[in-house]
């Protein structure tokens, strides 16, 4: 995971682990920014799949961090920062 000093300050200051990071790198809906930049998120579809596939007693437990996001640069994979939603990510 290749990620920025801006992405470390912001998962410590947020308080998301790296662990949700990586799964929403693994489960998370992309949605491009058009300025150069994808930001994934957790919606019904990827929360379903990682209850297929880890269980839903394991979905429970992270479902706190359910509302987090990333994005990530398009050109080099780079993480640029973390956050949580506060609405819903209106794709264009």
């Amino acid at each position: 995971m290749q990620n920025t000093s801006h992405f470390e300050k912001r998962c410590q200051q947020r308080g998301i682990p790296l662990a949700v990071v990586q799964y929403l790198q693994d489960f998370g809906q992309e949605a491009y920014d058009g300025h150069g930049a994808v930001k994934r998120y957790f919606d019904h579809n990827s929360i379903k799949k990682m209850r297929k596939l880890l269980g839903s007693n394991f979905v429970g437990l992270i479902s706190k961090f359910l509302n987090a996001y990333l994005v990530e640069s398009v050109d080099n994979g780079k993480i640029i920062t973390v956050g949580w939603r506060n609405e819903r990510v209106i794709q264009k």
